[in-house]
């Protein structure tokens, strides 16, 4: 990507987590990452009531996740 796309998506992602009810200051964001589908029932990512399946997220995109914390 990008990086002024990049940057332009991050600044935009900070203000509306800044507009949240109940934002506190410690409510950082340092990184973000696309993944390459939606979460759904049928991939197995979301439940049939749509709450996600954080451990099969975190398998399926443990290289993902682990590339936000690398130096």
């Amino acid at each position: 990507m990008h990086p002024r796309v990049y940057s332009l998506i991050k600044d935009e992602l900070r203000q509306r987590v800044k507009q949240r009810s109940g934002y506190r200051a410690d409510d950082l964001m340092s990184d973000f990452r696309f993944v390459p589908e939606p979460f759904s029932p049928d991939n197995g990512l979301t439940t049939q009531t749509l709450k996600i399946r954080r451990i099969p997220v975190a398998q399926r995109y443990s290289d993902l996740i682990n590339s936000m914390y690398e130096a």
